[in-house]
């Protein structure tokens, strides 16, 4: 990332405070207002990757094509997160759906690029994804890319039987407490909390206006 673009990231996370970089927790029906709201595919692609899939803003813009596979019975995305170390993560319908039609028949490259096929940039799609949570009513300045996957755990860990040892691993948080701490009040693919979050998009995208 160039020295500008850092020093504008920085500037928007001043701007959002402090919330914004640990996550301000949207209720599931603001989730889907945000995604109806979208202006472009790759924004909504965005969006679906980070809810659905629990993904942190870096690593969904870092991922790639080439990362794309099959696992027993699972679409999978290979992909670096925080901490410099690679996971597979499970990429529930809805998503899939959305990043197939985005690629097209592109086979290499990064899934979420410019016009010109270069990497987005994160200050871009803070700007983005404020803009869009405007349009859906949502308190834009208090909202960032983080907030999604902020939300997405905080929504799995309040369904009933929830398990919070598989919800740590798809939050990819070394930690327990670390999981704990977003909820605020490792597994396999199968069970994925990715599908859960991924079917009550599909659920509140339909039965929305």
């Amino acid at each position: 990332m160039s020295a500008p673009a850092r020093r504008e990231r920085a500037g928007i996370a001043l701007r959002c405070g402090d919330a914004a970089e640990s996550g301000v927790v949207v209720a599931h029906g603001g989730v889907c207002r945000v995604l109806k709201r979208h202006t472009a595919y790759r924004l909504y692609t965005l969006l679906l990757m980070l809810y659905g899939m629990c993904l942190r803003i870096e690593a969904a813009l870092g991922a790639q094509i080439e990362h794309l596979g099959y696992d027993a019975g699972h679409h999978v995305l290979n992909v670096e997160v925080k901490g410099g170390y690679w996971v597979k993560k499970a990429i529930p319908p809805l998503v899939y759906d959305a990043i197939t039609t985005l690629i097209g028949d592109r086979t290499a490259g990064y899934i979420l690029t410019t016009s010109t096929g270069r990497r987005l940039d994160e200050p871009s799609q803070w700007r983005a994804i404020r803009s869009v949570a405007k349009r859906a009513g949502l308190p834009q300045k208090t909202i960032g890319p983080h907030s999604l996957k902020h939300s997405t755990i905080t929504h799995r860990l309040a369904r009933p039987g929830a398990r919070r040892d598989k919800i740590q691993h798809w939050a990819d948080h070394h930690d327990a407490r670390t999981t704990d701490r977003y909820n605020r009040r490792r597994g396999a693919l199968d069970g994925s909390p990715a599908y859960d979050a991924a079917a009550d998009l599909a659920e509140g995208l339909t039965g929305e206006g």
